[in-house]
């Protein structure tokens, strides 16, 4: 026979046990999850000069789908570019621009296992935030200032051979 006090310490523990596995296993309500989307945006909220073939993407971490800029559907059309890390490894947005050089975000995802077990998607490695400025003479840069993740194509996006890596006279 059991006493009433292991009675209720049964019950408590079986209370406690549907209570966690009911919140993912003790990870509450998951509001202190690392982000899974960089965010490419323009300074000033104004629209990015884009010219064909405008945006594009490549790696194993970039979503199934094209990439699409977005405004505010009023007076701007173009202003953001959300990249969600579909698998850890590297997204390369690259940015086809009317005013300035072609330039490529790589935006890097970690794996699944780096965020608590209660977390979705692929937290981002690195920078979170990449701001196009309105100048036509300066390029993108991260959330910190930095332009570690930034690189620079030829104006013809790389696909021609014979560009001089260095901007310089091709041989």
């Amino acid at each position: 026979m059991r006493s009433p006090r292991a009675a209720v310490a049964h019950s408590l523990l079986a209370v406690v046990v549907v209570v966690l596995a009911a919140s993912g296993g003790g990870c509450g309500n998951c509001s202190d999850c690392p982000p899974s989307t960089v965010l490419v945006r323009s300074s000033g909220g104004v629209d990015l000069m884009l010219a064909p073939p405008g945006l594009t993407w490549s790696g194993p971490a970039c979503p199934p789908y094209p990439p699409a800029c977005r405004g505010d559907g009023v007076v701007t059309f173009c202003t953001g570019i959300f990249i969600t890390g579909q698998a850890p490894g590297e997204c390369a947005l690259t940015l086809w621009f009317s005013d300035r050089p072609v330039q490529v975000v790589h935006a890097q995802f970690g794996s699944q296992s780096a965020a608590k077990a209660c977390c979705t998607g692929f937290p981002v490695v690195g920078d979170t935030t990449f701001t196009v400025p309105t100048t036509a003479d300066a390029g993108v840069y991260g959330g910190d200032g930095d332009t570690d993740a930034i690189t620079f194509l030829p104006p013809d996006g790389g696909a021609g051979n014979d560009a001089a890596p260095d901007g310089g006279p091709s041989p």
